[in-house]
């Protein structure tokens, strides 16, 4: 049998502990996210199957989760590993998580699931059944979204912990998208969810392996989280900056439909000039810019991200010259290349 921890085996060494996450985020939020839970598993396999048996904890029922709550599971156990020879595996595995999820603008938001997990093998000399034994924790969502998303996901890890993502359309329209990290460190990926059915599953796992005979002991331990994001096409992916933005706003997205961005200008008494650039190519120029009008910024590209930016001149009260000062933010891309 083909064991992996985040696929949960069904061999008879398996403990699983689920919470049944019920949300109550605002109205339209709830409409559009069906189900969420927190799932805690230990578990533990030989491969060589001469001669071996191996026990463990047995499994436990489903818990409740009452609504709108930030759900933390704990999940432990232990197995045994018996070889006809005498020899013994003893295992022990504890993981701990904690998972959330949020709506935005009528669907889902964003979910993490943060964790922290052990597993210490124990074997005597000679034991020939070579265990292999996890513990994990496992966070499902399944969601509904009405247009086009970019899912943007962010993991941090130990070195021993091992991070994954399964996403799956729920219906006949949709993206797969498969993850898997078991590096540790920090990681950032991205991809484009046509509007649909979604289930997404994600977690963080802790192995050990019994790769040889020489070492009798072994523990992994370590901590992560992993997070997901959703943002609409042309969304901002940051503030205005600048010592320009007192005299503009740069709109929170872009219109995808002409690509464009909106620049709205206020306290414009001393501003003689204003050069609008998209990734520092000039787009247009006004001059002197009325105060609370909004000017477009047009030629955004349709399929990556771009940087609208601001060069103003400014002509200070007094005999000091002009200085020039500058605003800038950046936007996802409409669509994916």
């Amino acid at each position: 049998m083909d064991h992996h921890p985040h696929r949960r085996p069904t061999a008879v060494a398996t403990f699983a502990l689920v919470a049944s996450l019920v949300l109550a985020p605002a109205p339209a939020e709830a409409a559009a996210i069906d189900e969420a839970s927190i799932d805690g598993f230990v578990g533990a396999y030989h491969t060589n199957t001469t001669g071996c048996l191996t026990t463990t904890t047995p499994n436990q029922p489903r818990t409740p989760v009452p609504p709108g709550r930030t759900v933390t599971r704990t999940v432990s156990g232990s197995s045994t590993t018996n070889h006809t020879g005498g020899a013994v595996t003893r295992t022990t595995m504890r993981a701990s998580g904690t998972a959330t999820v949020q709506g935005r603008g009528g669907q889902l938001g964003s979910t993490q699931l943060t964790a922290s997990g052990r597993v210490e093998s124990t074997e005597d000399p000679g034991q020939v059944c070579r265990v292999a034994a996890w513990t994990q924790v496992d966070h499902e969502v399944a969601f509904r979204l009405d247009r086009p998303q970019w899912l943007v996901l962010t993991s941090s890890a130990t070195r021993d912990t091992s991070a994954y993502l399964e996403l799956e359309p729920a219906g006949p329209v949709g993206k797969h998208v498969s993850y898997e990290d078991r590096s540790g460190g920090e990681h950032t990926a991205t991809w484009f969810l046509p509007a649909g059915s979604y289930e997404v599953d994600l977690g963080l796992y802790w192995e050990v392996v019994a790769e040889d005979e020489s070492s009798l002991q072994r523990v992994r331990s370590g901590s992560g989280r992993i997070r997901l994001d959703l943002h609409d096409g042309g969304s901002a992916t940051s503030v205005t900056t600048g010592r320009g933005r007192r005299h503009v706003a740069l709109a929170d997205a872009a219109t995808c439909a002409n690509r464009s961005v909106a620049a709205t200008f206020r306290r414009t008494g001393t501003v003689r000039k204003a050069v609008l650039t998209v990734d520092g190519r000039r787009a247009r120029s006004v001059r002197r810019p009325e105060p609370g009008r909004t000017y477009v910024v047009p030629g955004l590209p349709a399929t990556r991200g771009a940087t609208v930016g601001v060069r103003l001149v400014v002509d200070p009260p007094g005999p000091r010259r002009t200085k020039v000062v500058t605003a800038r933010r950046s936007y996802r891309a409409c669509a994916p290349a």
